[in-house]
């Protein structure tokens, strides 16, 4: 893929990048606000998990909480299917590596080492949106309120610092709702997933603690399936694999 082409990209993303884009490097201070905001993990994405945990304590019926475990699968399905898709599908690189070439400027201070993989969708995003659509189906009012925020501290803050270009969040929104909603629409899933649920009563010393680690795993993105692949590229690319 050659970094210096731009003949991937659309009118939308360069349109939408380069009126995001004049903001950037006016207010040094700003640029680092919002690089906080998009880094910062637990701010991110606490609020949303606190949502889940009052969600799952303030009803107890199985098949409330089946319908929450089934959109949890499908969270982590949905996040770990946008990860596949930057490694299977060429689409286009992250905007850093193209700013030069395009003319977009570098938010103050920033230094990223992803290299140049393929971006589309965001996963970041993904996970997000997914927890946010998952609120929703338990509570329109807290899942509008999740949408926003996600909206606000991760989508547009990865468009600002060139970590996305637009249609990489409007594919981690159609992706997270769309899978969502798909999951939690099945038949068969949710009758799987009241069993399910039926077990955390039964058995709540097996199913707290795997559930504590998803969700713990949603608040830090996945960190480790992340090193783990990034470990096994590294092997593969120096032959030891």
């Amino acid at each position: 893929m050659e970094h210096s082409s731009a003949s991937y990209l659309n009118w939308f993303d360069l349109g939408v990048m380069a009126a995001v884009n004049q903001w950037v490097g006016i207010a040094p201070a700003f640029d680092g606000a919002v690089r906080l905001l998009a880094d910062w993990h637990f701010f991110r994405c606490a609020p949303l998990v606190a949502v889940l945990l009052w969600a799952w304590f303030d009803d107890e019926a199985a098949h409330v909480r089946g319908r929450f475990q089934l959109g949890l699968a499908a969270v982590v399905c949905v996040t770990m299917t946008a990860k596949a898709m930057q490694f299977i599908l060429p689409v286009h690189t992250r905007p850093f590596a193209t700013a030069a070439d395009l003319g977009l400027k570098m938010p103050a201070g920033l230094a990223v080492d992803w290299g140049y993989g393929s971006c589309f969708p965001s996963d970041t995003a993904t996970l997000h949106f997914a927890l946010a659509a998952l609120i929703w189906s338990v509570s329109r009012g807290w899942g509008m309120a999740a949408t926003a925020w996600v909206a606000i501290v991760v989508a547009i803050p990865r468009v600002y610092l060139l970590y996305h270009w637009p249609s990489d969040i409007i594919g981690a929104v159609m992706l997270a709702f769309g899978g969502v909603a798909l999951l939690q629409s099945s038949v068969r899933a949710n009758a799987v997933a009241q069993h399910c649920a039926e077990f955390a009563d039964r058995k709540p010393q097996v199913f707290y603690p795997i559930f504590f680690l998803v969700l713990y795993q949603c608040v830090d993105s996945f960190y480790a399936f992340d090193f783990v692949t990034e470990q096994f590229k590294h092997a593969a690319r120096v032959g030891r694999i």
